[in-house]
Parts: structure tokens; sequence; C-alpha cells
């Protein structure tokens, strides 16, 4: 019901008149309420891998997260997968609310320019057909797209996804890796070479699939492949 209501509100209504995370009406020209915000600001910042991005008691070079088959030269997330976050990431990619990476953009931009990201092209995680169908969109591409715009990079789509594999949520991190192994293909070969190139993705959890990604790329002469995410999960030593 909470959603019907928000969906119907939102033909009447820009997205910015109501709070995106709890619905209540705020007519500020802010995407979020004040209470909505601090609970966003809680998600950000603190200590983190410089590696991964992943947050941690610490700040570390390499947290035990990333210490074995890391292939992402650098990754960076905007919050914590926690929350308000996880609730407004999961509305996003479920319920087929495409504005959203409108929201979520302004703080993917304030972390790449702030952790000085230095990129050719962006691209995004491939999504095969069938999986495309039942979601209605990629929200990656989406996100991907917007950001693109935002920061004036080219956006390419070297791979596209050739196998279904089992859904990610629930598997082990080994089980992640070879779940996702070999479930790519290449759509363009020759976009990436001597590319630094940015992936964009909703979530960091284990690395399996921007690492598979980043496996790919520098194969076919991609200088570097960053990540950035909008919410990472805690490093598993945290």
């Amino acid at each position: 019901m909470k959603n019907l209501i928000k969906n119907l509100s939102d033909v009447f209504f820009k997205e910015n008149l109501t709070c995106n995370i709890c619905h209540k009406e705020t007519f500020n020209g802010e995407y979020f309420c004040e209470d909505c915000q601090k609970a966003l600001e809680a998600l950000q910042g603190g200590a983190y891998c410089l590696t991964c991005g992943r947050r941690t008691t610490i700040p570390t070079v390499r947290c035990f997260s990333c210490k074995e088959n890391w292939q992402v030269d650098m990754a960076r997330s905007a919050f914590s997968y926690d929350g308000v976050i996880k609730n407004l990431i999961s509305a996003f990619k479920y319920n087929e609310n495409k504005y959203l990476a409108n929201v979520f953009t302004p703080f993917l931009e304030k972390v790449y320019v702030s952790e000085k990201f230095d990129s050719d092209a962006i691209t995004f995680v491939p999504m095969n057909s069938e999986r495309l169908f039942e979601r209605g969109f990629n929200q990656s591409q989406t996100l991907c797209e917007v950001l693109s715009k935002s920061l004036n990079i080219e956006l390419i789509a070297p791979l596209f996804k050739k196998n279904e594999v089992k859904k990610q949520v629930g598997l082990t991190a080994k089980d992640r890796a070879m779940n996702i192994a070999s479930s790519f293909g290449y759509l363009d070969k020759n976009i990436v070479k001597d590319k630094k190139i940015l992936l964009v993705d909703d979530v960091l959890t284990t690395g399996a699939t921007s690492g598979e990604i980043a496996k790919m790329l520098k194969k076919q002469g991609a200088l570097s492949v960053s990540l950035l995410t909008i919410a990472s999960v805690k490093s598993l030593d945290i």
C-alpha cells in the first residue's frame, strides 16, 4: 500500500517534493526530509579500506575482504550498505523507480571528485535478456547513463551477459566467484584498449562480478579498471 501511495504521489508531484525514503511531504526542493538526510549522513564517512573502499574499524591499505583475488585497481562507495540506503537501493532495483538514478548520482559524483578518479570511459554490469525482461531495466546501466552525462565521460558497452547463473544473493565469496566465471562475453574488444575504465554498479559485496569484468577488460588492453558503487558491505574484519 505504501508503494502504491508513493507511485500515485509521483504522478502528481515531483520526486523532490516528497521524501524518497519515508515518503513524507517535504516541499523543500530536496530529495529527503531532515530526519532521513541525517540517517544517510550516518552511512557516509568513517574509516575505509584504500583498496576496496569498504568500511573498516581503522584505515587500511588492504582489508581482509580484498586480500585475495582482488582484480579492480580501486573501488569506492558513497554509502555503507545498511539501513535507509539498503531500502532505497531495493526500491531502485526491484520497483522500477528509475528516477532514483538522479537521486544517487550527486553522491557518486562527489565521491568521484573527492577520491580523484581518473577515467577515459565509463561502463556498467551487463544483464542477460531473461533477467532484463524480468526486472524491466538494468539498474547498473541506468545509473551509468545518468552519471556519464553528469561527469561528461564516454559511455561504452564492451561486454554482454551470456550465461544465466544462480542469483548471487546468499552465496559465499568462493561460490560467487565460481558462479560468475565465464558468464560474460565481448561485444567489442577494441573500445577498451589503452583506456582507464570506470565500472559503475549499485552495491559492492564480494567483488566477484566486478573482478571478472576487470579481468576481461584488462585482457583486452584496458590500462586500469576502477569501481564506483552507491554502497558497499562492511569489511569482514570490521
